[in-house]
């Protein structure tokens, strides 16, 4: 939750030096009942810019644990781990690559792309909307851009599921890279404002910022 206190001592002790520290970041994305002081939603944003920082986003227990074994014992450099408050699981691989992507519904015209624990929301918007398939990004940072833009080959539109803050997040990276390649594809972000995050259930706060299944399932029925 207060990461960002920490911001200098990583980029400039850790980052910098590139050394191997691993960080657990405990409460990433909307937590829910902690209140706005509390919302960890802007690791994304504040870390991914630094040098030679990793970002990890552990879709189940099984890949968390995977995850931090990773960490630990095979990964040199810096490293951040971040999961959710509460005990989400979702439907994906416990293994996974570094620096891949994980291509969890493959046929569709709509592509999302999502991480963590919103990849059950990309889930649920599958099961409301014909035709979409779904990508998960077990590592944010560095972004395997060669699968994205594999992926996104003939799809109608791709939309980014994010528990984060649309400024500075993984969909706005996605968004610059389609542009800097010339890829011609409706292309929509969901994620949370720059704002103060009100104070609800998890599930109150993504209907409000319009993160949730039905929200996004109704975007893609009228655009499409």
């Amino acid at each position: 939750s207060f990461m960002q206190r920490a911001y200098d001592q990583i980029l400039h002790d850790v980052c910098l030096q590139n050394l191997h520290v691993v960080f657990p970041v405990d409460r990433a994305g909307i937590v829910g009942a902690d209140g706005e002081t509390h919302q960890g939603v802007y690791d994304i944003s504040f870390v991914s810019h630094m040098p030679n920082m990793t970002i990890l986003s552990p879709a189940n227990f099984g890949q968390l644990k995977n995850m931090l074994d990773f960490a630990i014992n095979i990964h040199n450099g810096p490293i951040a781990i971040r999961y959710p408050r509460g005990n989400t699981e979702c439907d994906a691989p416990e293994t996974f690559e570094f620096s891949k992507v994980q291509v969890l519904k493959e046929d569709g015209d709509i592509l999302i792309i999502t991480s963590g624990r919103m990849i059950k929301t990309a889930m649920e918007v599958a099961d409301k909307v014909d035709s979409c398939a779904i990508l998960a990004l077990p590592v944010i940072s560095p972004l395997d851009c060669d699968g994205i833009l594999n992926s996104v080959k003939e799809k109608k539109l791709v939309i980014t599921i994010e528990d984060n803050v649309l400024a500075g997040g993984f969909g706005e990276q996605i968004g610059n890279l389609l542009t800097e390649k010339n890829v011609n594809v409706k292309f929509k972000r969901f994620g949370f404002p720059k704002s103060p995050i009100i104070h609800g259930s998890i599930s109150e706060i993504d209907k409000h910022y319009g993160v949730d299944s039905d929200s996004i399932s109704n975007y893609i029925k009228e655009r499409l």
